[in-house]
């Protein structure tokens, strides 16, 4: 497919672009059909069928609480009846979430793009760290992906693991809650804890293996459809251009005529933001590090850490291209003793001069 790709065929690449968003789309149809269908399943079945529930604990100060969730209710577990598997539930407080934007081709190899990429993400090494990402939308025009990044301090979660050896249960992951989309995000537990029984499979587990295997074939069915469908719709392109070549030329000049305008427009958005981006970093003094910036045309807002944040007005204030340098609130204390984190916005004062 790839190398009818590369000719110069708008028709073929506007299919390929909607395959690959179709793939995507249906992922995530995916997961969200099986979420629901558990759920639905695990009403109708017997409780004797289904367990106890999922065990739960968490830490309310110096308390550790375990509970059980099953049906949209909670119900406390005494600590020496806690058990087996346990889920280990931390505060949304805990943990640093970043929305980013990526290709749509970037879903099929999500989880190493992401990991390569946390050094970008947070000032900490990313050896000390877990994450765990969720795709929040799919734009269909500027075939990109919106993905929530959730990230931990690998050393909050195992002080937290070390307080539950006593216990004879073991950590199979790490959820968070995510308020605003009312969302549930999964980490996996660290290698080190390791498990101390062995459940026995039981019958949502089955349910959840012939499942998997059905939705498995379906996909490939419907893949395989839309690639037979990709193949007639050649034949079809193929016979079309032959008996339509006045209008393939007229649209091939529509679309170059497009991509010429939005080649010059780009060009044009990327020298006034490479302008700002060469004044800016000759502006910051040493020291300091940058970990968001955005710009809507008309206001700058940038994010970090900085040894020295209390000079970033002063510098900026002598730069002939930015005014109405302010701090967007207090300085905070930064992961380490010599960083103070920091929300500075900044106007374009005009040309240069």
């Amino acid at each position: 497919m790839d190398s009818y790709v590369t000719q110069d065929k708008p028709m073929l690449k506007t299919i390929w672009q909607m395959v690959k968003l179709g793939v995507v789309e249906c992922g995530m149809l995916a997961e969200a059909g099986w979420r629901w269908w558990i759920t639905e399943i695990r009403g109708i079945l017997p409780a004797d069928w289904v367990g106890h529930g999922e065990l739960i604990v968490e830490l309310a100060g110096q308390e550790i609480i375990f509970f059980r969730e099953m049906r949209g209710r909670r119900d406390f577990v005494p600590n020496l009846a806690a058990r087996g598997a346990v889920n280990l539930r931390i505060n949304a407080d805990s943990v640093l979430r970043r929305t980013l934007t990526l290709p749509v081709s970037a879903r099929f190899k999500l989880h190493k793009i992401l990991e390569n990429d946390l050094d970008r993400q947070s000032p900490l090494d990313p050896r000390k760290v877990l994450f765990c990402y969720r795709i929040l939308s799919v734009d269909h025009a500027a075939s990109r992906l919106a993905v929530s990044l959730v990230l931990v301090r690998r050393d909050v979660v195992e002080a937290i693991l070390a307080r539950l050896q006593g216990f004879d249960l073991y950590v199979k992951s790490i959820i968070v809650d995510d308020t605003t989309s009312r969302q549930r995000d999964r980490f996996v537990a660290p290698k080190t804890v390791a498990p101390q029984r062995t459940r026995r499979l039981n019958l949502p587990l089955l349910l959840m293996i012939v499942t998997i295997g059905l939705l498995a074939g379906d996909v490939f069915l419907r893949l395989a459809r839309e690639q037979l469908l990709i193949e007639q719709l050649n034949a079809k392109s193929a016979q079309l251009e032959l008996s339509a070549a006045h209008v393939d030329e007229l649209r091939g000049e529509v679309e170059s005529s497009r991509e010429r305008a939005g080649l010059l427009a780009a060009e044009r958005r990327k020298a006034t933001m490479g302008v700002i981006l060469a004044d800016i970093t000759d502006l910051l003094p040493d020291g300091t590090w940058l970990s968001n910036l955005s710009y809507d045309g008309r206001q700058i807002e940038m994010q970090g850490y900085s040894s020295n944040a209390s000079s970033l007005i002063p510098a900026f204030d002598t730069s002939k291209l930015f005014s109405g340098a302010a701090f967007g609130g207090a300085m905070t204390q930064g992961p380490q003793p010599n960083l103070q984190q920091f929300d500075l916005s900044l106007s374009l004062a005009g040309a240069r001069q």
